[in-house]
């Protein structure tokens, strides 16, 4: 059945909203209304086929509702988003014009499941139910999910570079710190350096891959969502561009993981130069 496949799909914006949750949950439950109305043996075949219509146009029109919601899920993600903290040295990207156009997206999102509501309402039959849920279906892989996926890897790319801010900064103070205390003699450098010199290639490794990932979210905010997914349609063993960005972000902040640890291997080192337990 054409409908079962939204169950699976992207629950990720669900899982961070109560009330996509709750939507999700009353679409299970009739997916499986429908499932129990078609083993009915004991229907006669005209009222098994009108409860299908019905119960899959409600299905459907749940769809729709969720996908407003969703809509209305990421423009409140969007307008939460600074692109211009991208800090591109790519002159020909405008970060005002790049949110307009995701806004503009997310508008044209909510029409189409909009239409597609009143299309739902003239439903005659189950097959034609089973068709609309194929078209809703394609255009969400093609069209949707594209354009989901840019505002999903814009946020992740910018709360890295906040992750990466935070560390530097406190990597600066602990440098700071260990300047006041050699300048007292209380401490030397010799035994921490591997310690520090660590963090710094951690943070510097995390700032090259914060680099790779902006590039690759400006090319993809400055390419047509619908050019994007052909593209990364074109061969299945390729990893997507939202998919790159995902194995960029995990490996930039497994590398601030690292700083941290060295964070704290240079103040056990501290304490033990100054005999405090």
């Amino acid at each position: 059945c054409y409908i079962i496949f939204f169950l699976s799909y992207n629950a990720t914006a669900a899982q961070e909203n109560t009330t996509l949750q709750n939507a999700l949950a009353d679409i299970r439950s009739s997916v499986e209304k429908l499932i129990n109305i078609k083993d009915d043996d004991s229907l006669e075949s005209s009222s098994k086929d009108f409860k299908k219509l019905e119960t899959s146009k409600d299905i459907l029109q749940k769809i729709t509702n969720f996908g407003l919601l969703e809509v209305s899920v990421f423009k409140k993600e969007l307008g939460n988003l600074s692109i211009e903290k991208l800090l591109t040295s790519d002159y020909t990207f405008d970060a005002a014009e790049a949110h307009d156009t995701l806004n503009n997206t997310l508008t044209y999102y909510a029409a189409y499941f909009t239409s597609t509501s009143e299309r739902i309402k003239n439903l005659k039959k189950y097959e034609e139910a089973q068709n609309l849920a194929r078209d809703l279906k394609i255009w969400r892989e093609e069209i949707f999910n594209p354009g989901i996926e840019r505002i999903i890897a814009l946020k992740l790319i910018l709360h890295n570079k906040n992750i990466i801010k935070i560390a530097n900064s406190r990597f600066e103070k602990i440098l700071l710190d260990l300047k006041k205390l050699k300048n007292a003699k209380l401490i030397t450098f010799n035994t921490l350096q591997t310690s520090i010199n660590g963090a710094a290639a951690s943070i510097n490794s995390a700032e090259a891959l914060d680099t790779e990932a902006t590039a690759l979210i400006i090319k993809i905010l400055k390419t047509s969502a619908v050019t994007q997914n052909k593209n990364n349609g074109d061969n299945q063993n390729t990893p997507t561009d939202f998919q790159k960005i995902n194995n960029i972000v995990e490996q930039s902040f497994l590398k601030i993981k690292d700083a941290y640890k060295r964070f704290i291997e240079t103040n056990e080192l501290v304490k033990k130069m100054m005999g405090i337990n």
